[in-house]
């Protein structure tokens, strides 16, 4: 059987696609938050309030879209071992591997940091204590809630949730 296939069209039925969503598991049943059901808003200016570009104008946009951390908040590299987050956004040149974890594989990685800037401090810091120390974070920043598999954003938090951190 042949299908003309068009934009837009959805093909899904045609090869026998479906949705899977993983089981939750008995011993969480009324404890999950649906990270994947709820969206983010962003006040981010529409790239077409700007000047034109001409054709061969190369143009990078890049906007904030999470929290930001403490100036003190120490972060671990391969370049300069542990620093100061303020004193790494301060290093001239910027590029540097930074530790992170990737939720796909459970495994601890460094990873090129893309882009990082300093913001003005607009007085919406938390402060999470832990095992390991403070963090001081902004409400917009998202932490990883192992336990529920997602972020959250820190002002979303009720201090009962287990967060990611080494």
């Amino acid at each position: 059987m042949l299908v003309e296939i068009v934009e837009g069209l959805n093909v899904a039925e045609f090869f026998g696609i479906q949705k899977y969503e993983e089981p939750i598991p008995t011993s969480m049943s009324g404890q999950l938050w649906a990270c994947h059901r709820s969206s983010l808003s962003y006040d981010i200016e529409n790239y077409q309030t700007y000047p034109n570009f001409l054709v061969n104008d190369e143009v990078e946009v890049t906007e904030k879209l999470h929290g930001c951390a403490d100036y003190d908040t120490i972060v671990d590299t391969v370049e300069f071992g542990e620093i100061k987050i303020g004193e790494l956004v301060e290093l001239s040149p910027k590029k540097c591997h930074i530790k992170s974890f990737d939720i796909n594989t459970n495994i601890i990685e460094y990873n090129l940091i893309e882009g990082y800037s300093a913001q003005e401090n607009n007085n919406d810091w938390y402060k999470i204590e832990h095992e390991f120390g403070i963090l001081r974070l902004t409400g917009n920043h998202l932490v990883y809630l192992p336990e529920l598999r997602c972020y959250r954003a820190v002002r979303d938090l009720d201090g009962s949730e287990t967060i990611l951190v080494d």
